[in-house]
């Protein structure tokens, strides 16, 4: 069994799922990416800064990069623009294609494409109708875009209730549908008292935190 995953950049709650399909289930994974930045360093426009993910996002699975950072390849997500994908995934010879997103340059084109691999595509991603506001017109139309879309997936993968109750409000059948929730890699939580309380001093000293003071930590992403 293999499969083929098409996404825009290494993800951080992604890779360990890939990770675990392959090394726990024998799936044979291999993912292109349209770009290494998220793994090399980029600046995030909602975090507002300068980061790079500090764990490992790309061991354990077969990985592709159709641009790198330091070649002069797409420094953002809104840059990767899918050049070289049917090159990339014509030889992989998967048994299914998943896809994590429908918008932007690389998502389209291997939308496209899918057809000519001759395999089942599988779609899993944030959907809901509760992201944002529509006027009447641009609802009617994105429906229409996303029927189409839908009827050409073998299977419909909802990460929740409110993922499930779009599909189904697009009319989309029960057995295309399954639940595929968000998934936590648990491995850096899996310490015991000593190695926390070392964490613990460590990031008050790296903040200048005295032990007396109190400190309250929001870890996310609050955008609009």
């Amino acid at each position: 069994m293999s499969l083929l995953v098409v996404e825009t950049h290494p993800v951080q709650y992604h890779a360990p799922v890939y990770r675990a399909l392959q090394n726990t289930h024998g799936i044979d994974v291999t993912v292109v990416y349209g770009s290494d930045f998220s793994v090399r360093g980029y600046r995030d426009k909602e975090f507002g800064s300068y980061f790079a993910w500090d764990s490992d996002l790309l061991e354990g699975y077969g990985t592709r990069f159709l641009s790198e950072v330091g070649k002069g390849g797409a420094p953002s997500f809104d840059a990767v623009d899918g050049k070289g994908l049917w090159r990339a995934i014509s030889g992989v010879n998967p048994k299914a294609l998943l896809l994590p997103g429908y918008s932007g340059a690389l998502y389209r084109k291997a939308i496209l494409l899918a057809p000519r691999l001759g395999c089942p595509l599988l779609f899993r991603a944030e959907t809901t109708d509760h992201a944002a506001p529509r006027g009447a017109v641009k609802a009617w139309m994105r429906d229409r875009a996303l029927d189409a879309f839908y009827s050409r997936c073998a299977r419909l993968l909802y990460i929740g209730q409110r993922s499930r109750r779009h599909y189904e409000r697009l009319g989309c059948p029960d057995d295309k549908l399954v639940f595929s929730p968000y998934c936590v890699d648990t491995g850096p939580f899996r310490c015991g008292e000593p190695e926390r309380a070392e964490e613990r001093a460590a990031g008050r000293a790296e903040l200048n935190l005295a032990e007396s003071q109190i400190a309250v930590l929001f870890s996310g992403k609050i955008s609009h």
